[in-house]
């Protein structure tokens, strides 16, 4: 069958925003984490793939070769999250309600943890649609 004009999709429609990518944006109606909006930057950033770039560099070659294990590979992945794709958070309490303001070291335990997994894979859906938003 022949598209027509209702079946077709213009060019801009999928060019994603460079600079919400780079400089960040907020997400939200992020799955399994209702009331929960994040601002983050794109994972194809300049900045995160600078950083994962080196951290795979330091890595010494012979250990490269064989591949890196999933340890090290998630280890460079929270560093990247932590350090250049997650900005801030809206909507994250205490157990008592009280907001939570975005700290570098409650995030380094939140995307570390693998009891907050799940906000781990928030950050990682949010950082990827953020240019696409």
């Amino acid at each position: 069958r022949q598209a027509t004009w209702r079946d077709t999709v213009k060019i801009s429609d999928i060019k994603e925003s460079g600079e919400r990518i780079e400089n960040g944006g907020w997400v939200d109606d992020i799955p399994g984490l209702p009331g929960l909006r994040l601002k983050v930057r794109g994972v194809g950033c300049e900045a995160y793939r600078d950083l994962e770039g080196r951290l795979i560099d330091a890595i010494p070659r012979q250990d490269r070769a064989r591949g890196i294990s999933r340890e090290t590979a998630e280890g460079i992945a929270s560093r990247c999250l932590h350090e250049i794709a997650l900005m801030d958070w809206d909507g994250l309490t205490g157990e008592d309600g009280t907001p939570l303001g975005y700290n570098p070291e409650t995030a380094h335990m939140l995307l570390t943890d693998r009891l907050f997994q799940n906000f781990r894979a928030g950050v990682i859906w949010a950082a990827e649609r953020v240019g696409r938003l």
